[in-house]
């Protein structure tokens, strides 16, 4: 649908009637009595919201250095969004919205979080590098939150389904390079703008062996961004990670991988986001920490025809457990971004749909523990 600019009435997502909130409003389920919190990197004009998108008041606090001024305009009311789905799923439960910067600012967010008894975090947000099969500080982290505090962690499983490449190192002419495809040594990006692409591999993180390079560059053959040649030779603290950005100046890029030092087969992934790549594996394209063993993993669903975004990430994890466990509707009628003429889309759309349910039936069933309502969630899905 056309998206409406604001003019003092409330503008309702599709999500709650797919979901079929209103049912549990009219039975006198609306999240009164549970603590929701949002966390995010952007709440700008979360105070106009006030009083109609969202409650007359909720908490709101800052954790780490001041706010990227040169962050989107899309990314700085991004958690504002979120807060309004929050609050048309579970009307009367209490929000606060912790805005963070940096990894620092992130936990320190959570530790309010956790100050504030809040009953549920919706988190609609992916750190890129790291592990992907449960462990990493950002995924234990969110762990943590649920085993040791009771609190049900909701967390968007990521938008990198096309945007995603996985393949066991293939070096038949023996250059030293990947072969993405049979005599191609390089993969295609496509991307407008600037292009962030990180190269991980199958090895220990924190004492990496395998020693992989990352090369970008342009349509003439030119490098650009550098070049992602850090070493890895097993000593303490080395990743299994090589990154780089650079202007496109164009609508493609390309990539390259170079086994530098390597004494076993290995598999790498790339992960373009906010791109596409040539050769997409949707397989195993989550981030942290929706790959935790506890962390409810959303991904997306169109609210219109119920099929899977083809951005959203999938599963397994890397040690072969399911993920995302469900999904939500995503592309909604939205009060923040109807003021960018646009809706609200993303697997970030998705998770505080699930977050708002969730009030509702934690409301239904107050001896519930995070799981019980995980589980509830999981068998009334379609």
């Amino acid at each position: 649908p056309e998206p409406m600019i604001p003019d003092g009435s409330e503008i309702e997502g599709e999500g709650v009637d797919v979901i079929g909130a209103e049912a549990w409003h009219e039975a006198g389920f609306t999240g009164a009595g549970l603590k929701v919190g949002i966390i995010d990197g952007g709440f700008e004009g979360y105070e106009g919201l006030l009083g109609q998108e969202l409650p007359d008041s909720v908490a709101f606090q800052h954790f780490g250095p001041d706010p990227d001024p040169d962050m989107p305009a899309s990314h700085k009311i991004h958690g504002a969004a979120c807060a309004e789905i929050v609050h048309e799923l579970a009307p009367d439960a209490e929000l606060y919205l912790a805005q963070f910067r940096g990894t620092f600012g992130w936990i320190d967010a959570i530790d309010w979080l956790i100050d504030q008894d809040v009953d549920i975090i919706s988190h609609s947000i992916s750190w890129i590098a790291g592990p992907v099969d449960g462990t990493g500080l950002h995924t234990e982290v969110a762990d943590r939150v649920v085993s040791d505090h009771g609190v049900l962690w909701v967390t968007s499983a990521g938008n990198y389904a096309t945007a995603h490449y996985r393949g066991a190192f293939t070096d038949e002419d023996g250059d030293g390079f990947h072969e993405f495809a049979p005599d191609e040594n390089l993969m295609a990006v496509y991307n407008h703008g600037t292009v962030l692409v990180y190269l991980q591999w199958d090895d220990v993180w924190g004492g990496a062996t395998q020693d992989y390079n990352l090369y970008l560059y342009d349509e003439a053959g030119n490098l650009i961004g550098g070049r992602g040649v850090d070493i890895q030779s097993g000593e303490p603290g080395q990743v299994p990670l090589e990154w780089l950005q650079a202007e496109t100046g164009g609508d493609i890029v390309y990539i390259g991988i170079q086994a530098h030092s390597v004494d076993r087969p290995g598999v790498v992934d790339i992960l373009a986001p906010n791109s596409t790549v040539a050769y997409p594996d949707g397989q195993i394209s989550i981030r942290s920490p929706a790959d935790g063993f506890h962390a409810l993993a959303v991904g997306a669903a169109l609210w219109d025809d119920d099929s899977l975004a083809w951005y959203s990430s999938q599963g397994p994890t890397d040690d072969g457990r399911l993920k995302p466990e469900i999904s939500a509707p995503t592309h909604v009628s939205n009060g923040s971004y109807a003021t960018l003429d646009d809706d609200f889309g993303g697997t970030s759309a998705a998770c505080p749909h699930v977050a708002g349910t969730a009030a509702l039936v934690w409301q239904a069933n107050p001896d519930y523990t995070p799981q019980d309502v995980v589980e509830f969630l999981m068998a009334e899905s379609v």
